[in-house]
């Protein structure tokens, strides 16, 4: 039985196509041959993980897409906005991102990796989008995103798109083991300070 093609069809379709580009964004961060987490491949040898769930240890093993596999270092973290970032002793061909903003009930694409250089793709509903907030830890994050998606554990770190192909931002584990966003701004602001100094830098009060 066969038939013609419908909105369905040209939707699934569609999702295959972003599918297919955007999983060159994701490299599998390899803690052993049956454990990883999910890095995004920021640019050429920079990745970017989610630092709440990354080993405390300065070297690691990254997998990227085809399964090449490169030595990466941590480069810098930070807890407060949960944004670490390896950089690797080789180079990769770093995808363009579009930044984009969530809007609440849109479909939105979550990528992992899947350990061998390949990825997985979760498709969800953005539940909630709200303004800026500050983490427990005090960090500041640009805007509330949550996912109405599951995630495995293994794919924490992965890249978040709408159904345009834009970024979202990186996927994590919130509160209650809801899955939120770190947008695109709020990486786009850390990643550099990372990069330059290995952590943020911010002012303190000091009474005497």
């Amino acid at each position: 039985m066969s038939f013609s093609p419908d909105a369905l069809t040209e939707l699934s379709a569609a999702i295959s196509a972003r599918a297919e580009v955007a999983k060159n964004a994701v490299a599998a961060v390899r803690f052993s041959e049956d454990r990883h987490l999910t890095g995004m491949i920021w640019q050429a040898d920079v990745v970017v993980v989610s630092e709440q769930s990354l080993p405390r240890k300065d070297e690691f093993e990254l997998v990227t897409p085809g399964g090449s596999v490169l030595a990466a270092k941590l480069a810098g973290r930070d807890a407060s906005t949960n944004v670490a970032i390896l950089k690797t002793a080789g180079s990769m061909t770093a995808p363009a991102f579009a930044a984009a903003d969530a809007q609440m009930g849109a479909m939105a694409l979550a990528f992992g990796a899947d350990g061998a250089g390949g990825a997985s793709v979760r498709l969800g509903i953005v539940n909630l989008v709200g303004g800026e907030w500050h983490s427990r830890r005090g960090g500041l994050i640009d805007r509330r995103i949550i996912l109405d998606i599951e995630l495995a554990s293994r794919e924490e770190g992965g890249p978040v798109f709408d159904t345009a192909g834009g970024c979202l931002g990186m996927s994590t584990f919130g509160p209650r083991g809801q899955v939120i966003v770190i947008p695109h701004a709020t990486l786009a602001r850390v990643v550099p300070q990372l990069i330059k100094e290995g952590h943020v830098a911010r002012g303190w009060l000091g009474v005497a």
